[in-house]
């Protein structure tokens, strides 16, 4: 999940950028030749390719490292072979920055700060992006087969899985065909344009949110916020829509912080949202111009009628994941080791939300992806170095680094002007317009790139703050 505090990758310079021109691809990376070996396009003059699958903050973060270090001069001037090729691979045109997706949704962000294009972000470094989707993974082969309309092998010396995970249903019946997810920008517009109905309707609205973890809680939160924005001044006749929240454990949040549960608690009753725990949504349907909520508890079971429904239960894995021969547990996540290397093979790393690092799983949210995304850029780095060495009969080795995740806290919104945060293990405990700002000056901070920072300060913290003097 995308929400809490981050912490910046570490990087060997990042000021230190080869002059040649990003490259930017979004056609077929490589055909081969009669004998089916392949093009030399697929590496230039002998290089070495190192690929990154999936662009969300581990695949990104751990791209923008790689570069720094091999345009470190102290560096490269001590590697055993020229730069390699680093290709990043995602199958959408703009990287997200999944916590202000909430902002994107009530038009509080503007969708540059929130989702740039990669080449934006990619623009003065030897990064190769290549827009395509992976549809699986050859470890024997060292080979991934990807899909942007043709199919194509693309050979690695070194391969990086951070494909996240996408929202899944678990096979709900009616979930996939009678409601709405959240975890893209084309989510977050589908969701904008059924809320701008909802608006022009000529009677009270409702909503249902099936799901109470950080992103049903957000997102039931931004909505009722922007219900009063849109509807300021409500009569009897005016359009509005109630929301409610259905999760199936006993309390909401359970994996985020006392202060961060009860703050979240106490603005949903402020705003108004029906809160059902206990409950579990066994299937949503649709009929006459309406939908049908069904859920059930200990108990009984019961139907809630809804314009709109917002799914946020449960993910699942990338297809290209599943199609691969790789070690698995059984939530279908990459098992690695303490290296971010996944398990019984030498040159393949995983990190973020598809991968299982130890047997007491991380946090499935972003700060635990951006911290390994360093880790494994350096290791990627040594294992392709060692190698060179070997093959000069050079008995220099790097050390590879193991992974230690450290808990930076959680922020979450509760809405256009209010937020809540912890920090230092509870010590810092805000909440409220002052937590509002902050987030918005944090995630300014947490941006990938120096550019995309200077943009997210003037367009949120900036903005913000001077949103909030106005008001005053």
């Amino acid at each position: 999940h995308s929400t809490g505090a981050f912490t910046l990758p570490t990087r060997i310079n990042p000021g230190q950028r080869s002059s040649h021109e990003n490259r930017i691809c979004t056609i077929r990376l490589f055909e081969t030749d009669n004998n089916n070996n392949q093009n030399d396009g697929n590496k230039s003059a002998g290089r070495k390719r190192i690929c990154i699958v999936g662009g969300g903050f581990g695949g990104l973060n751990a791209a923008l490292t790689l570069d720094s270090i091999y345009s470190d001069p102290t560096i490269s001037a001590s590697t055993a072979f020229q730069k390699p090729i680093i290709t990043l691979l995602d199958s959408k045109e703009r990287f997200v920055f999944l916590p202000l997706l909430y902002e994107l949704c009530i038009d509080d962000a503007s969708l540059e700060e929130v989702a740039p294009t990669y080449k934006s972000l990619l623009k003065g470094t030897d990064i190769e992006f290549i827009q395509t989707s992976l549809v699986g993974v050859d470890v024997a082969q060292n080979e991934i087969y990807v899909n942007n309309g043709e199919e194509s092998q693309v050979a690695y010396d070194g391969l990086l899985l951070a494909t996240g995970v996408k929202a899944g249903t678990s096979g709900t019946p009616g979930a996939d065909e009678h409601t709405v997810s959240f975890g893209s920008v084309e989510d977050c517009y589908a969701l904008r344009k059924q809320l701008t109905l909802l608006d022009e309707a000529p009677t009270d609205s409702r909503v249902v949110v099936c799901g109470g973890g950080y992103t049903g809680v957000e997102l039931a939160l931004n909505l009722a916020s922007r219900s009063k924005t849109t509807q300021p001044n409500k009569s009897s006749s005016s359009s509005r829509y109630s929301i409610t929240l259905c999760h199936r454990g006993s309390t909401i949040l359970p994996n985020a912080s006392d202060f961060n549960r009860n703050s979240a608690l106490k603005r949903l009753t402020e705003a108004g949202v029906t809160v059902m725990t206990d409950t579990s949504v066994t299937s949503v349907t649709a009929g006459d111009g309406q939908k049908a909520v069904h859920i059930s508890d200990a108990s009984s079971s019961a139907s809630l009628p809804a314009d709109l429904v917002v799914w946020t239960l449960g993910t699942q894995p990338s297809p290209g994941i599943l199609n691969s021969i790789l070690p698995r547990d059984l939530k279908n996540r990459i098992v690695t080791g303490p290296y971010c290397r996944v398990a019984d093979t030498t040159n393949v790393f995983g990190i973020g939300d598809t991968c299982r690092a130890s047997q007491t799983p991380l946090p499935a949210n972003a700060q635990v992806a951006m911290q390994q995304a360093s880790v494994a850029a350096w290791n990627l780095y040594a294992t392709l170095q060692n190698q060179s060495s070997k093959d000069i009969n050079d008995q220099t080795q790097l050390e590879l680094l193991p992974f230690k995740y450290t808990d930076l806290g959680e922020m979450m919104t509760l809405g256009s002007e209010d937020a809540t945060m912890t920090s230092l293990g509870g010590l810092v405990q805000l909440n409220g317009g002052v937590a509002s700002l902050a987030r918005r000056l944090v995630y300014a901070i947490r941006q990938p790139t120096n550019s995309q920072r200077a943009l997210a300060l003037l367009d949120g913290g900036v903005g913000k703050l001077l949103a909030a003097k106005q008001k005053k």
